[in-house]
């Protein structure tokens, strides 16, 4: 990873979004610049998103998990 590097970042599974932060943190310190976030599965509740919206790029998932109370699996 270098400077002047666009890069998309893909997860498979977001919640917090602690992890994905800290990947953002390593693109910055390399001197590339981030795009984009993707997940395969977002836990909505987690409040990730919220956290993430500070990097100012588009966070796109491609499921969203609402609910996981009461042994259900609730999708938005």
């Amino acid at each position: 990873l270098g400077a002047g590097e666009r890069v998309l970042i893909i997860d498979d599974f977001w919640a917090s979004g602690l992890t994905i932060m800290a990947l953002a943190r390593l693109v910055k310190a390399a001197g590339a610049t981030l795009v984009g976030i993707g997940a395969l599965v977002e836990k909505e509740f987690e409040a990730g998103r919220e956290l993430l919206s500070i990097l100012d790029v588009p966070v796109e998932a491609l499921a969203v998990i609402t609910d996981m109370s009461e042994g259900r699996l609730e999708l938005a």
